[in-house]
């Protein structure tokens, strides 16, 4: 049955939700909710009901139901104020409000139902995970299927891996295909009773009890294999059997039979053993073909999530999700499950992401289970050692294990061994193996293990920062005295390590103890961790400012005003805090290191001008903190400003400081510096120079899950270069990772970057939905910061595509003057050349000639002497622009400006343009490429 209400149609044949004929990516629980609740939409349906009918047996809690019903909320176009579609009855459940047209599969008569008709046919549930990787195994299958002189296929592999899926696949195709076939499952309690896996396959006279004569089990053995014939009739019966080994003996008997005789194609599936199976003479013999089902490759995984999930799962959750799975389907399945129940794993606009640990499942257990049964006590202590520890330094652990123990761990693949420089660490082979060893440890054995790891740490020194903040930890799980500023000091180490587990443990301990406003900023860089601005910002608006030293005050401050600005999306409200705050800073030092905060806030707004000038008498300073903070600042704007020359300068000055300081949460971050370096080597036309400096960042850069200033650093260099390619790898990554944490405004910055590398690529198409999200999230009104000028370049192409030259030009025209106001020369002169690159040169060689007047590098100057060589028809001009632009390193910008050489005809430019095109990608379009083609 298909339902339909307003622009949207559910088709419980597909099970799929489509707007105006479009998919919508919805999980599989959010579409059963859905279509529960319009299968009975004549009533209320209470919250215990849909509970009972969409999740099963299995345990959630109401908070999983509350997630789903938001979800199918958000993806119909409604909300929890609205109600329109689907309305809450506080107290008792929820009721599908909106009329609905109900069309029955393949059928054009329609009938329109209100929220109050009578019951529709029942929807069905959500379909099996889909199968993917196996191609190559059901092609073997189908080829050994079609061999008579085969009698079937021996499935292998671990719990979960996929045996039975496969096999499963094997009986629809069958089964479509109008072929005979049976199923069945051995099972332990049954290997006693003769038939017991075969039975419901034979009729009832033959599989009736027998006796114990021996001529009696021959006479009904006989019966079954002629009931199995008979089954088959001229055709060869498929049958699938689950676990073969736990067949009893009569039906395994009868298998081998039916599998050497060729009446039927069994496909037996097994789980993996050293040992020797019931089947191994068939094998031997030639009657059955063994297939051993490998876990999924990388790419495979991704496949199954984004199809199971019904969109994107950002990078870093993809990876955990893989790894924790080990390519085992399965155990992929329950993590997934595990993680949505829990409300670890969200959905935000589309984009999956993992807000929290995975949990160990039954089968991950049951495969943990396997990998440890063999250990003895000793063995198992060292694993539960490790389990508890995480990763330690080998040194430690030999005090309490011995090396033997380690080194046989080691070999059977249950320890991994990591050295860097002069310390060799250990730790288990896989991180859920930790989880399961965990979940199974006692209480009190826990803390006696945490004793000896505690004692033996001591023993060696605990000389690194991770070792103290263990020895803490430890010490405190065991009930032993810890005092309290070692706890507020091992909190902190544990943050700047990036251990959230044990920081939280220690955070609430310090806050418990009464450390006050100390604690509270703990809590505060724990939060910010996990990307929670609004408790972020509640938690440092409590702090009295008024009880701290003006140099905490500053602390508190400036982090307010950055949450308020980067993860809030709220500049005016960044402002405001620092004006808010002002009166309470009177020390020199204090009142300087708000001004630097200040005028960070005003290059990142736009307003260079007012930046250039709150930094201008903040460079007499000789405190090494504030003068980094300075130059951070003033690096950014000079680079806007077209004057990357001299923003090259204080970067350097300002790497060599940030050199020198000591590694703890009061060092200032280097990522924005990163960016300014970029930013200056891309605007002055040093792309080889740019690119190179963002891989050496990159490769250095721990993100954290976090979008990194590199996601808008690296893609301009590619777009300016032509390498739509690069641009998009660089740039797609982030724009999901923000919105999957609903950073707006990281992702619309990066979005209009995606955009832009989507249209230059040629996917018009996808790049115009980009951009109608990115208009959607940064509306005309209000500047919206330095980022402003991509967005409008990026809008102006699509423009273009859409409706010419003239709403192109116009809209580029708006954002260079925009940009001009604010002192963003730079982004004034990249939207001002695209006019020209658009067929409007008139309009803008003035202003170009004036910027190359007062701007720095070669790319400012070839901008204009494209102009004007247009405008002029000097050739002369448009020739150093062809040989500055690639001098640059952008063959697009050379290739664009070689054919306006041609059509000012100068011999061998055609030539020359074609050669230059050619050092682009196939792909890569522009309006004045298209010209010429």
């Amino acid at each position: 049955m298909n339902y339909t209400f307003g622009a949207f149609e559910l088709d419980t044949d597909q099970f799929e939700l489509r707007r105006a004929g479009a998919p919508v990516a919805v999980e599989p629980q959010v579409f059963s909710v859905l279509a529960y609740l319009v299968e009975h939409r004549d009533r209320v349906v209470t919250k215990n009901e849909l509970l009972d009918n969409v999740w099963g047996d299995r345990f959630v809690s109401e908070s999983a139901l509350t997630t789903r019903i938001k979800a199918a909320r958000r993806a119909v176009g409604d909300d929890g104020s609205q109600q329109r579609v689907i309305k809450t009855a506080h107290g008792r459940g929820y009721r599908f409000a909106a009329p609905v047209r109900e069309v029955a599969a393949g059928s054009t008569t329609a009938a329109t139902t209100s929220a109050t008709a009578g019951p529709p046919t029942p929807i069905s549930r959500a379909p099996a995970w889909p199968m993917v990787g196996r191609g190559s195994e059901l092609e073997a299958l189908a080829d050994w299927f079609r061999d008579d002189s085969i009698g079937g296929v021996l499935l292998t592999g671990g719990a979960g891996v996929g045996k039975t899926r496969l096999a499963e696949e094997v009986l629809e195709l069958a089964e479509a295909a109008g072929l005979p076939s049976g199923r069945a499952s051995g099972h332990p309690e049954g290997r006693s009773i003769a038939f017991a896996a075969l039975a419901h396959l034979l009729p009832t006279d033959v599989a009736s009890p027998i006796g114990t004569d021996d001529l009696d089990r021959a006479a009904v053995f006989h019966r079954a294999r002629a009931a199995f014939r008979d089954r088959a009739g001229d055709q060869r019966l498929l049958l699938l059997i689950d676990d073969g080994d736990q067949l009893d003996d009569l039906s395994r008997a009868l298998v081998t039979s039916l599998v050497q005789s060729r009446s039927v194609f069994a496909v037996l599936t097994m789980r993996t053993t050293s040992g020797s199976t019931p089947f191994d003479h068939l094998v031997k013999d030639g009657h059955l073909r063994c297939l051993g089902v490998d876990p999924l490759r990388e790419a495979s995984v991704e496949t199954l999530l984004h199809r199971a999930l019904g969109g994107s799962l950002v990078a870093e959750s993809l990876a955990r999700l893989r790894d924790a799975a080990m390519g085992n389907p399965g155990v992929l399945r329950q993590l997934v499950e595990s993680a949505r129940d829990a409300g670890t794993l969200r959905e935000h606009d589309g984009v999956w992401r993992l807000v929290g640990p995975l949990q160990p499942t039954l089968s991950f257990e049951e495969l943990v289970a396997e990998r440890l049964s063999g250990l003895d006590d000793v063995h198992h202590h060292a694993a539960e050692l490790l389990a508890i520890a995480g990763e330690i330094a080998l040194e430690v652990l030999v005090t309490v294990t011995g090396h033997e123990v380690l080194e046989d761990l080691e070999r059977s693949g249950l320890l991994t061994v990591r050295h860097s420089g002069r310390r060799t660490a250990v730790s288990l082979a896989h991180p859920l193996f930790g989880e399961v060893l965990l979940h199974q440890l006692p209480a009190l054995r826990g803390r006696r293990l945490r004793r000896e790891l505690a004692d033996a740490l001591e023993s060696v020194g605990a000389r690194r920062r991770d070792d103290r903040v263990r020895l803490v930890a430890w010490r405190l799980d065991t009930g032993g005295a810890v005092d309290r500023e070692d706890v507020v000091h091992a909190a902190r180490l544990a943050l700047l390590e990036g251990d959230d587990s044990i920081a939280e443990r220690l955070v609430r301990r310090a806050a418990a103890a009464g450390d006050g406003a100390g604690a509270m900023e703990l809590l505060a860089e724990l939060h910010f961790r996990r990307n929670e601005p609004e408790r972020l910002e509640a938690v440092l608006a409590e702090i009295d400012l008024t009880e701290l030293p003006e140099a905490e005050r500053v602390r508190v401050v400036r982090r307010r005003s950055s949450n308020r600005f980067y993860a809030m999306t709220d500049p005016d409200g960044a402002l405001a805090v620092l004006d808010e705050t002002a009166h309470l800073f009177s020390e020199p030092q204090a009142v300087q290191a708000v001004a630097a905060h200040r005028a960070t806030i005003l290059s990142m707004v736009g307003r260079i001008d007012d930046a250039l000038c709150y930094t201008e008498p903040l460079l007499e300073t000789d405190d090494p903190r504030l003068r980094f903070e300075v130059l951070r600042a003033r690096s950014l704007a000079l680079a806007a400003a077209g004057r990357g020359e001299d923003a090259l300068v204080l970067i350097d000055e300002a790497s060599t400081i940030h050199d020198r300081f000591d590694r703890d949460l009061t060092r200032p971050g280097r990522s924005i510096l990163l960016f300014n370096h970029i930013f200056s080597l891309t605007e002055l036309g040093r792309l080889d120079e740019a690119r190179a400096a963002g891989t050496a960042a990159a490769a250095g850069e721990v993100v954290g899950g976090r979008v990194s200033w590199l996601a808008f650093a690296r893609p301009r260099v590619e777009l300016l270069a032509g390498d739509a390619a690069a641009a998009l790898a660089l740039s797609e990554v982030y724009a999901l990772e923000a919105r999957a944490r609903g950073a707006f405004g990281a992702e619309r910055w990066v979005l209009s970057l995606v955009g832009m590398a989507r249209l230059l690529g040629g996917d018009s198409e996808q790049g115009r939905r980009d951009l109608d999200r990115v208009a959607k999230l940064w509306p005309e009104e209000g500047y919206g910061g330095l980022f402003r000028s991509d967005r409008d370049r990026a809008l102006g192409w699509s423009a273009m595509e859409q409706s010419g030259a003239a709403d192109a030009q116009a809209l580029l025209l708006r954002g260079a003057e925009l940009a001009a106001q604010r002192g963003a020369y730079a982004l004034e002169a990249m939207l001002r050349h695209d006019v020209v690159r658009f067929g409007g040169a008139g309009a803008v060689v003035d202003r170009l000639a004036e910027l190359a007047g007062i701007m720095q590098g070669r790319l400012a100057t070839a901008r204009a002497d494209h102009a004007v060589g247009i405008v002029a028809a000097d050739p002369g001009r448009v020739a150093a622009a062809v040989d500055a632009f690639e001098a640059a390193g952008s063959p697009l910008l050379a290739a664009e400006a070689a054919l306006d050489l041609a059509d000012l005809g100068v011999p061998g430019a055609a030539e020359g343009a074609r050669a230059l095109r050619n050092r682009l990608a196939p792909a890569v379009v522009t309006p004045r490429l298209s010209r010429a083609s």
